[in-house]
């Protein structure tokens, strides 16, 4: 058997992730940011607390380099602003432990007068399900011996049905 004869195989389908990553990227790079997962998993490397309150916006690098950049991050207020200076050591070695290498030197700090920041990014609410909800959730799953099944299926209708 040759190698023309091999038919291309495939290895199962890929993540969505992987899917936004491709359609994604262009718009990252334009905005300079090789390292798209810093947008996204913001909240991840700096923490809720830190994430709720700013936004990195522009990441830029020296020429022909992908290490030691400048990270613009926009923030929602003055008073924060004063905080992210002195939290910025802190920062930076979040970003680097997160990505392997330093890959952010320095914080260049943006102020948003309009308080974006906190309206776009508040930490939703927990939902809770009324009594009238939750008997007739019990009453919907009464005839599900299966227990694997009958939680996931619990977990659903708590999530449907919460307020």
């Amino acid at each position: 058997m040759t190698t023309q004869d091999k038919k291309p195989s495939y290895r199962g389908t890929k993540s969505l992730k992987h899917a936004l990553d491709i359609v994604t990227r262009p718009v990252f790079l334009k905005r300079g940011f090789a390292e798209n997962r810093i947008i996204t998993d913001w909240n991840q490397i700096v923490g809720d607390s830190i994430g709720a309150c700013s936004v990195p916006r522009k990441l830029t690098f020296e020429r022909d380099k992908k290490s030691g950049g400048t990270l613009y991050v926009e923030v929602s207020n003055s008073g924060f602003s004063a905080q992210m200076v002195y939290l910025e050591p802190m920062i930076l070695e979040k970003i680097a432990c997160y990505f392997g290498y330093k890959a952010v030197s320095r914080l260049k700090i943006l102020q948003n007068p309009q308080n974006q920041i906190q309206q776009q990014y508040k930490p939703q609410k927990k939902k809770v399900m009324s009594k009238e909800n939750i008997a007739q959730l019990e009453n919907s799953l009464a005839g599900i011996d299966d227990e694997e099944l009958k939680e996931s299926l619990r977990k659903l209708g708590q999530g449907i049905l919460s307020e």
